[in-house]
Parts: C-alpha cells; sequence; structure tokens
C-alpha cells in the first residue's frame, strides 16, 4: 500500500503522464512513507499542497488587481469573503469566533482590503500544507494505510474554488491535528483543536458526537467479541468534549475584544435569516424556470420552519451516524472514527440553514482518511467545483439585469447534485472502512480484495 500508483487506479492511470506506475521491483519504505524522511509524503505534499492555492489565487487575480465589486467578483468567479468583511468595522462580529479572530488579524498584518486577501493566501498555502503533514502522521500506523492518502488533502480540485472564499482552510488543518492527536491517545488536545475548528465552521463540533458515538458503540466488535485495539473510552471522551467546549469558551472570549480598526463580537448560530445558499431548504424559495422550461411552483420557508427542519434532519444524521458507528466495529479505531465523523459533519452540512460554497472543506480530512481512493474523491470534488461555479454565475444573475448568469432552476438543480455527491462521499467513508474491518474469508473482505485485485492489474499501454 505504499504506493498510490500501486493500490489506486485513478493514480496508476494518471502516473501514465510521468513515467508509469512504480514498478513491481520497486521497493517502498515501511509504512507508507514513500521514502526517506526528506522525500517521503509528508515533505512532498506539504509542498504539492502550494499548487491549488496558487491556482485559487490565480482564478480571483482579476478582483485583486480590479476590486471586488458586485456584480463583476460573480462573473469572474473571485469573490472572497476577506476583503468584503474586513472592509467595514463590524464586518466580522457576524461570523464564527475563531473566524472573526483570523480575519482581524489579517486585517491587522494586511491593513487594507487587498492587504488582507493576500494574507489570507498565504495563510491558506500555510494551513493545507501543515494539514497534509498532519494527516500523513494520522495515517501512520494504521493497517493497510499510506501516508500519500493524505494527498485528498493537499490536492482536492475544492480547494481551487473554494480555498480562498474564507479562512475554511485553517479548519481542515485543525481537525486534521485532531485525528493526530486521538491517534497518539491525547484526547483533551483534540477537542481543543475541535472546539477551535467549530469556531471556524460549526459543523465540525459534531466530531466531539462521533468520539461519543465510537466509544458507547464500540465495546463490542461485529464478531461479537472485545473490539481489538480500541484505544478511546468513556473517560477519553469526557476529556475531548470538555477541552471542545473550553476551547469554545476561550476562542469566543477573544473574538469579543477589538483589534487594530475592527470591532470585537461573534455569532455562532443565526436562526433568523431563514434558508441561505446551499440550503437543501431554500429549493422552496427559488422562483424560475427549469433547464426544461417548468416552473419551480413553491414558496420560500419561513425561518422557523427552517430551524425546525434543520434540527429534524440532525436527528436524522446522528442516527445514521450510530448506525454507521456499529457497523464499522472492530476496523482500525482511527479510521472508524473519521467515517462516523464524515457521516456526522456531511450530514450536518446538508441539513443546515446554510451551506455555503467554502462550508465542505472541512471534510477534507476525514475523508482522507475514511475514504482514501481517489474514485471516492473525485465524483464528490467536481461536484463541489461545478456548484461553486454555479453559486456564482447564479448570483451573477441575481445581482445584474443584463440576463446572463445562471438561472435559479440550474441553480437548483446543481444544488441536490452537490449534497447528494456529499452524501455519495460519506456512504463511501463507511463501506470502504465496514470492509477494512471484515474478517478472512468474509464477504467483504473478497470484495475488497476483488477491488485491490483490480486496482493491480497491469493497464494496457499504447
Amino acid at each position: 500500500m505504499g504506493a498510490p500508483s500501486r493500490s489506486d487506479g485513478v493514480v496508476r492511470a494518471a502516473s501514465e503522464v510521468v513515467g508509469g506506475p512504480l514498478g513491481d521491483r520497486a521497493a517502498t519504505a515501511p509504512g507508507g512513507g514513500g521514502g526517506s524522511r526528506l522525500w517521503g509524503a509528508g515533505p512532498l505534499l506539504a509542498l504539492a499542497a502550494v499548487v491549488p492555492v496558487a491556482l485559487a489565487a490565480l482564478t480571483r487575480q482579476h478582483c485583486r488587481t480590479t476590486g471586488w465589486t458586485s456584480p463583476d467578483q460573480f462573473v469572474h468567479a473571485c469573490y472572497s469573503d476577506v476583503p468584503a468583511l474586513v472592509a467595514n468595522a463590524d464586518g466580522a462580529s457576524g461570523q464564527p469566533p475563531t473566524t472573526a479572530v483570523l480575519l482581524r488579524l489579517l486585517d491587522l498584518v494586511g491593513s487594507t482590503p487587498r492587504g488582507a486577501f493576500d494574507a489570507s493566501v498565504l495563510l491558506a498555502a500555510l494551513a493545507l500544507s501543515l494539514a497534509a503533514v498532519l494527516v500523513v502522521r494520522a495515517r501512520a500506523g494504521v493497517a493497510g494505510a499510506s501516508g500519500w492518502d493524505a494527498a485528498l488533502v493537499a490536492l482536492s480540485p475544492v480547494v481551487v474554488t473554494a480555498g480562498l472564499v474564507s479562512v475554511d482552510l485553517v479548519a481542515v488543518t485543525l481537525l486534521a491535528g485532531a485525528l493526530l492527536a486521538l491517534a497518539r491517545r491525547h484526547p483533551a488536545v483534540a477537542g481543543a483543536l475541535i472546539g477551535l475548528a467549530a469556531g471556524v465552521r460549526p459543523a465540525a463540533a459534531l466530531v466531539v458526537v462521533a468520539i461519543w458515538l465510537v466509544v458507547l458503540l464500540g465495546r463490542r466488535s461485529r464478531r461479537g467479541g472485545p473490539s481489538e485495539d480500541q484505544p478511546l473510552a468513556v473517560l477519553d471522551a469526557t476529556a475531548a468534549t470538555a477541552a471542545a467546549v473550553l476551547a469554545g469558551g476561550l476562542i469566543t472570549l477573544v473574538s469579543s475584544l477589538p483589534l487594530g480598526g475592527q470591532d470585537g463580537g461573534s455569532r455562532w448560530w443565526d436562526g433568523s435569516g431563514g434558508a441561505g445558499f446551499g440550503s437543501l431548504w431554500l429549493l422552496p424559495g427559488l422562483q424560475g424556470d427549469l433547464p426544461d422550461g417548468g416552473q419551480l411552483p413553491w414558496s420560500a420557508l419561513p425561518a422557523g420552519a427552517v430551524t425546525a427542519l434543520a434540527g429534524v434532519g440532525l436527528l436524522v444524521v446522528v442516527l445514521l451516524a450510530a448506525a454507521a458507528a456499529a457497523r464499522t466495529a472492530g476496523a482500525d479505531p482511527v479510521r472508524r472514527l473519521a467515517a462516523v465523523a464524515l457521516v456526522l459533519v456531511a450530514g450536518g452540512l446538508a441539513v443546515s440553514p446554510s451551506v455555503p460554497v467554502q462550508a465542505t472543506l472541512v471534510v477534507l480530512p476525514l475523508a482522507a482518511v475514511a475514504a482514501p481512493r481517489w474514485r471516492d474523491h473525485l465524483p464528490w470534488a467536481l461536484t463541489e467545483c461545478a456548484y461553486g461555479t454555479a453559486t456564482w454565475l447564479y448570483l451573477y444573475a441575481t445581482s445584474s439585469s443584463d440576463g446572463r448568469g445562471m438561472s435559479p432552476g440550474g441553480y437548483a438543480v446543481l444544488l441536490v447534485l452537490r449534497l447528494a455527491a456529499l452524501g455519495y462521499l460519506a456512504v463511501q467513508g463507511v463501506r470502504t472502512t465496514t470492509r477494512s474491518a471484515a474478517p478472512p474469508g468474509s464477504r467483504r473482505a473478497a470484495r475488497a480484495a476483488d477491488d485491490d485485485v483490480k486496482a493491480l492489474s497491469p493497464q494496457p499501454v499504447d
């Protein structure tokens, strides 16, 4: 499993561009590290992570040069929260606390909206590089794992379209660090990192729920005996929860302080605005023509109904995550936790009142550990890219009068496809983790072996 060109069919096919897959007689480092300490997966992926961030910055060069104005910033797909929010003294006060603090720091460093954006590019590159290294370390020691699985974090196409919209890549780093801390049996550190990540993207707090589900439903393996190598106990889950609450409280306190020219304040939740962009509950409020010429025959949901539906939906997601925790019992603890957390975070986002373009970045480290195959990652990632582009075109259509842009019906279709792709990724995480825990000789083990054989089979060369 050390070389991705051996174990992943997508990587194997792509490797033909640079000389083909690693040879059958070539040696790989033990544990999937991919080589020496200098040329291993961690350092190389840390460098590679700069590429998608650079591409994201390049796509926003128009706005950086001419300014972030509507509707120009939408038609050029170069919108960013950073210059928009730091331009006003109270712009960050409506954001979650960690995001609010980071925006004020960027404003302090950059001093102008353009300078703050430039600083956010550097922050994104550092955050993504560090996240890749942390995922490599978290994967070390996992049976059958490879440090190169972190490429799904470092090189994901989603970073190009969503990585610079806000500071959500910091949440990716914090969750990657939490997975590593849990792998090293430091639940309090993991909890603190989860609390800070939730201050960027509140859905990250559901990882704490995943820890409890893994602990409470992990006492026995699926074969009926004690679960092997179970690293987390009730005390660990309690420590992680307490640390998450404490970290969330501290960052909220820090966010209340003014910094530079920015006022203090933050907001964890706003249930008064109804459904926002990306939300399933926004669909009834979209008015316009479908691609086939039909009409969208409904009206917007009131804010109270959106909040109630989101609450019921979250309860359903927790029940699904509990089923995933039971189904994956016996798997490697870190991988199992990532799979359950992926169900919770992806499901929590899917039923949320608002799912911005950048919101789903937070699932990157969870997916890299739970479903470490490009064939599972790319359908979701490419759908995210398509949805991100559709969002800017739809916003352009609503803010201009020239009749161009994305219609409400077209936007609705891509919104549904995006949420479906997110669900697909979560399902693949559970399926892959379940197969890794299957007893030798079982049907699931046979399916997993068949998948590996297909990936390892020699490919014809033209």
